[in-house]
């Protein structure tokens, strides 16, 4: 038996009393599992001044506002660090943090971007 609240795919009409049992099984796993997506942009943060954080823009195409998405930059760089990452159409906006002294540029680098719909 399906639970309530599960419905199948869009387009596809399904009487719930003949359906067989592993399609009512594949249909809950649908509508269980979330979707991954990974990315590999090329990220060129601007300057991000002395003791802050700065949020800034990069073009991701696929992602949606309602993402969880996550970003891992592929190599360390004293005194910089992610503590944000949101997504919006069609864009990643990831939040650094300069926790020096002085303004630190980093370098343009292939990001991962992994983000999770359901």
């Amino acid at each position: 038996m399906i639970e309530k609240g599960v419905t199948p795919p869009k387009g596809l009409e399904v009487n719930q009393t003949e359906m067989p049992i592993l399609y009512k099984w594949l249909l809950l796993l649908h509508a269980a599992f979330a979707k991954i997506e990974t990315y590999a942009p090329i990220i060129n943060p601007t300057s991000i001044p002395a003791n802050s954080t700065s949020e800034q823009a990069f073009p991701v195409n696929g992602l949606t506002v309602n993402d969880i998405v996550t970003a891992t930059k592929p190599t360390h760089t004293d005194g910089i660090g992610i503590v944000n990452v949101r997504g919006g159409p069609n864009t990643a906006y990831i939040t650094f943090v300069n926790i020096t002294g002085a303004p630190i540029d980093p370098p343009s680098e292939t990001y991962l971007i992994s983000t999770v719909r359901r």
